[in-house]
């Protein structure tokens, strides 16, 4: 069996999205789970961007990286009400980026739906 691609990756993880949303989604759901998993990803890149400019002695202080820090802040609460909304998980922090799942009882985060990047 070939080795899948990112992007086939990327829609089975869709599809997984789409059917904590429903057993059997409509192509409404589907379209209603890239849009979430789009911004998801956008929200990785900027976490990343984030990363390298609060870690650049050039760059740490200025006005515009902690704009884009708390642009993220609003973005991550937003994205994460939606994920709730949708499907019943959460975006959590595991990391300098956030992770889509389910937080146990006993404190714990269960992964959910995995991310996958281009290289």
């Amino acid at each position: 069996m070939a080795k899948m691609t990112i992007a086939q990756c990327r829609e089975r993880e869709v599809h997984r999205l789409a059917e904590y949303h429903a057993n059997d989604p409509s192509l409404e759901d589907i379209d209603k789970a890239w849009y979430l998993m789009n911004s998801f990803y956008r929200l990785c890149g900027l976490c990343e961007r984030n990363l390298y400019l609060a870690n650049d002695v050039r760059t740490a202080n200025l006005k515009s990286t902690k704009e884009s820090e708390d642009r993220e802040y609003k973005w991550y609460k937003r994205l994460s009400k939606q994920f709730e909304d949708f499907a019943g998980v959460t975006l959590t922090y595991c990391g300098y980026m956030p992770s889509i799942g389910s937080l146990n009882e006993h404190g714990g985060f269960s992964e959910k739906i995995s991310r996958y990047f281009y290289n």
